[in-house]
């Protein structure tokens, strides 16, 4: 989410935020305004996970990182369509 306190990008992404931001009419100083501070994302998860056998069945434990979604980690590992 954009804000006035949050990192700023450098490279492609600055370019592609400094786009996003020009098209959509939001300045830094109307983020400020309305105290919008803003926060960055993980882009890409590496989780660390614990996979082991259970008399149950397969356990799988896993730690996952802000903005990081159980189901999206647990559909991947069941293959499962998102119909």
């Amino acid at each position: 989410m954009y804000g006035y306190r949050m990192s700023q990008p450098t490279g492609d992404a600055a370019k592609l935020e400094a786009e996003i931001l020009e098209e959509s009419e939001v300045t830094l100083d109307a983020l400020r305004r309305h105290r919008v501070t803003g926060t960055r994302r993980l882009g890409r998860q590496v989780p660390s996970i614990d996979v082991s056998m259970d008399p149950r069945g397969i356990r799988l434990g896993f730690m996952l990182h802000k903005g990081g979604f159980a189901t999206t980690l647990l559909r991947e590992f069941m293959k499962n369509s998102v119909d």
